[in-house]
């Protein structure tokens, strides 16, 4: 084979071989489960690959047509901006931050972006984001928010044990109930600690056995102020906590209230 030849035969796997990169890279871009961007300097969207429309609800063409500003909720626009201008003047490499976009539909979409800059010429640069849709999350986040904060401000005495119980969690309720002061140190309390002399064997042998066997127990019983020795009369629902994959109990919980 001659070397013209050779060198033909060679351009032309060369061009196969990008080609086939090229290909691969598309199909990446497209396909990928996470939104991807392109961003102009101006914040205008120079490509979007499908995952990104279906996060916000716009067609690739509605898209393209507008600038991240504009589905950017107002509340989160400003700091999205400042990291985009300290990425622009080479302050920084990239950034991560989580913030709200507005669906098409008048919803709210909560996204982990990340965002760098191309090693392109100055001319042609623009931004690659990366956009996760952590909108379930989110939800998840502001439920167990609410119940913390409906747990920490109810009356009732609410505690976790590990299984042998030791006390890992009282809300105020419980602190108020049992004088158990903030600066308390749960990791030295047990569950036995605030039951009263009398009642030691009955909780022992009959709620906690009932509650390991049964997976709970209902009933009156009393507890002991760790302070002044008061007994409080209260009606009390201990519970066995299983891991919510393999079941085991990994800890007791009690709701008790003062009657």
């Amino acid at each position: 084979v001659s070397e013209r030849a050779w060198l033909g035969l060679e351009n032309l796997r060369l061009r196969q071989v990008n080609k086939d990169r090229l290909a691969q890279f598309e199909n990446t871009f497209n396909q990928a489960a996470v939104g991807i961007a392109h961003v102009g300097l101006d914040g205008r969207w120079l490509r979007v690959n499908r995952r990104l429309c279906e996060i916000v609800g716009y067609s690739p063409q509605e898209v393209i047509a507008s600038d991240f500003q504009q589905i950017t909720h107002p509340d989160d626009l400003q700091l999205d901006l400042d990291h985009f201008a300290a990425l622009h003047r080479g302050e920084t490499a990239s950034y991560s931050i989580e913030k709200r976009y507005i669906h098409k539909n008048g919803s709210t979409v909560w996204i982990n972006l990340t965002v760098s800059m191309s090693q392109a010429e100055a001319a042609s640069r623009y931004a690659i984001s990366v956009v996760e849709d952590i909108t379930a999350r989110k939800e998840i986040e502001n439920q167990n928010s609410k119940l913390s904060r409906l747990i920490e401000w109810s009356k009732d005495f609410i505690s976790l044990a590990d299984l042998n119980g030791k006390i890992t969690y009282l809300n105020a309720g419980a602190r108020r109930m049992i004088g158990a002061g903030e600066e308390q140190d749960l990791s030295a309390l047990h569950f036995t600690d605030y039951v009263p002399q009398d009642w030691q064997e009955f909780f022992v042998a009959k709620v906690i056995a009932t509650a390991r066997e049964s997976g709970s127990w209902e009933g009156e019983m009393q507890l002991q102020h760790l302070e002044t020795g008061a007994q409080i009369d209260v009606h009390r629902y201990s519970s066995i906590i299983r891991h919510p994959q393999t079941h085991e109990p990994i800890a007791f919980a009690t709701v008790a209230r003062d009657i």
